[in-house]
């Protein structure tokens, strides 16, 4: 978001709109999951059925775009393998996760440890990628830890 100071307009571009549209359908996305969800259910039960509701709601789309499917690519074993990582892994286990941490500790608890992706991410740069830190990120990684640090306490 752009904010400009001479004529004091608030500018949105179509990055920062998405951006804000994420964050609430991320929050209607917590508060439904802790209205709905039964006790007695598994997450896994209930991420299956978002991943079903999911495939359901977002498979028209695929009616309206020029998209033309090349699953050639998807043969090989490496890019199959990785896409079985992002599948598995990278998705439906983090929102199993996810999914049980709300129901142990509730949605507005568990979003204060989304703030910690930022600190995750630095240390797996460091690790995976062999990059160096920043002084301007360990301010932030500062700052992250400092609001998580506050937000807990209570």
């Amino acid at each position: 978001m752009l904010l400009n100071l001479k004529d004091f307009k608030l500018n949105f571009g179509i990055g920062d709109i998405f951006s804000l549209l994420s964050t609430l359908g991320w929050a209607c996305y917590c508060i439904i999951i802790t209205n709905i969800f039964k006790p007695q259910q598994e997450s896994l039960i209930l991420t299956r059925k978002m991943v079903f509701y999911g495939i359901i709601f977002i498979t028209p789309t695929l009616f309206f775009e020029n998209i033309s499917f090349n699953l050639a690519p998807l043969l090989e074993p490496k890019i199959f393998l990785n896409l079985l990582f992002v599948a598995f892994f990278a998705s439906a286990f983090c929102f199993i996760l996810w999914n049980k941490a709300i129901i142990l500790i509730g949605s507005i608890r568990t979003n204060i440890y989304v703030y910690l992706t930022p600190v995750i991410t630095l240390f797996a740069s460091v690790i995976f990628l062999d990059e160096s830190i920043q002084s301007l990120a360990i301010a932030g990684m500062i700052l992250v830890l400092s609001g998580v640090f506050v937000a807990t306490r209570q």
